[in-house]
């Protein structure tokens, strides 16, 4: 196995589940696409279902969750929103935790902290203007 596979595969026993309907007129889109890309480089190997409820009228966001956890077999499956960016290092932390054989814990929470971002900022975090791990300026947080 080369190199690029062992790492490739590194996430495989991880199902990452990411709850989504599209909204007309709304930066839900832009905002998938830079946290689905985040999150296929953060956990390279892991399963990434994006799932939507069954429901066609009325979106549900635990029903779309439990629809995307039955689609993959993964003993480790990480919940994320599409708008939600979380640190890589925190997202490999809370999957090493978890493997680990002396675990008891069923869940972890991998951050302890919010920003609520303006849509300018967010514009100029997913264009790559704006580092991530840097906090915004005052007058662009909710």
């Amino acid at each position: 196995m080369s190199n690029f596979s062992a790492y490739a595969s590194a996430y495989s026993d991880v199902q990452v589940v990411i709850p989504y309907r599209e909204v007309p007129g709304a930066y839900r889109t832009e905002n998938l696409c830079f946290i689905y890309s985040h999150l296929q480089k953060a956990l390279p190997g892991a399963l990434l279902t994006l799932c939507d409820d069954p429901d066609p009228d009325l979106f549900n966001r635990g029903r779309a969750v439990n629809a995307g956890v039955a689609e993959g077999d993964q003993p480790i499956i990480v919940i994320a929103d599409n708008d939600v960016w979380i640190p890589a290092s925190a997202l490999r932390e809370a999957v090493a935790t978890l493997r680990r054989p002396t675990c008891t814990r069923s869940y972890i929470v991998p951050f302890d902290k919010i920003i609520w971002l303006d849509e300018a900022c967010s514009k100029h975090v997913r264009a790559g203007e704006i580092p991530i791990a840097t906090r915004p300026p005052r007058r662009h947080i909710i």
